[in-house]
Parts: structure tokens; sequence; C-alpha cells
């Protein structure tokens, strides 16, 4: 696992890089909150990676802020109408409500 800390001298992590390290911190630290500013930093360095956009609209969901996780899924959906993580999770938001 490659960590934020792991870069210097300048260089930069690239989207791909932060991802993973977002999941960790999802899946194995459950730390949410690092996780989502993980991800937001990687949102900013590629902002159509519909992976990332995913992952933001989980931890909101996680976290318990359906209104911000139904953007970002929505947002997956436009991109990949058939995604169906996105839409299930969407659904289940809808259901909860």
């Amino acid at each position: 696992m490659i960590f934020l800390s792991d870069f210097a001298f300048g260089q930069k992590p690239d989207a791909d890089i932060l991802l993973k390290e977002a999941l960790y911190e999802t899946n194995v630290n459950k730390d949410y909150n690092k996780a989502l500013s993980i991800a937001e930093t990687a949102l900013k360095l590629a902002p159509e990676y519909t992976d990332v956009i995913f992952l933001l609209g989980r931890l909101h969901m996680l976290q318990g802020d359906g209104e911000k996780a139904k953007v970002y899924l929505k947002r997956v959906l436009e991109k990949d109408s058939k995604n169906l993580d996105a839409l299930n999770y969407l659904i289940n938001i809808e259901a909860s409500e």
C-alpha cells in the first residue's frame, strides 16, 4: 500500500493511487473522514473518474448523508447508466427516506 506520506521531493500521487488509499481507509480502517478527504483530492485530479465518484457517494451514505450520496451516485449513473452498484445504493437510500 502506498500512502500520501510516501510521496516526497515534489512527487504527486495520481488518482488511481489515491483511490486505492481511500478504499483502504474505507474498507480496512473504517476511517470514513480520511477516506472522504483522500477521495475528494482524487476527484480534483480526475473529475470524470467514476470509481472515485462512486466511492464518494458510498462514503456519504456510510456517514448517513443520503442527500450528498445521491448527488454522487446520480452523477455515476449519468456517466454509466448500467452501473448496478450505483443504482442499488441509490435505490436503498431512496427506500430508507
